[in-house]
Formats: C-alpha cells, sequence, structure tokens
C-alpha cells in the first residue's frame, strides 16, 4: 500500500472519528475530555477494523494467485504444448 494511501485514510478516519464524538457530546452534553476519549477509541476501532479489512483481503488475493500458478498455469502451458506438438 503506497504511503499516501495510509497516511490519506488515516486523516479520514481521524476526522470521520472526531465528527461523530463530537454528534455523540453535543447529544449528550459532555464535555471535551469524554469527547476526546471517545474520538480516540473510535479511531483505534476504525483504524483496526481497516487494517483487518486489509490483511484479509491480502490473505485472499494471495490465496487465489497461489492457487492460478500451481494448478490453473502449469495445465495452460500442458495444453499449449500438446497443441504445439499435435
Amino acid at each position: 500500500m503506497p504511503k499516501w494511501f495510509h497516511i490519506t485514510i488515516s486523516v479520514l478516519l481521524a476526522l470521520l472519528a472526531i465528527g461523530f464524538s463530537i454528534l455523540i457530546c453535543g447529544k449528550h452534553h459532555w464535555g471535551y475530555i469524554p469527547c476526546a476519549a471517545i474520538a480516540i477509541v473510535l479511531f483505534a476501532s476504525f483504524y483496526g477494523f481497516l487494517r483487518l479489512c486489509f490483511w484479509a483481503g491480502a490473505k485472499i488475493t494471495f490465496a487465489y494467485a497461489d492457487a492460478f500458478q500451481k494448478h490453473v498455469r502449469p495445465r495452460i502451458e500442458v495444453e499449449a504444448i500438446q497443441k504445439y506438438i499435435a
């Protein structure tokens, strides 16, 4: 993942967490300290979910790429060789 993409997503998640915490604290008339704590917890949750999604996506992608290299590509090469010989 490019560094600029990682930084952009992190900034957007931080803004999203701050916005949600402001809405929650404004609704319940809480102060700045609970609002900051909520923002930190929300950002950690959003960022953890993002990392989990990228990890799962990488696992699935590598599994399909490995299966393609082990099973599909050799079969295609064998068929091409048999067609060339025949």
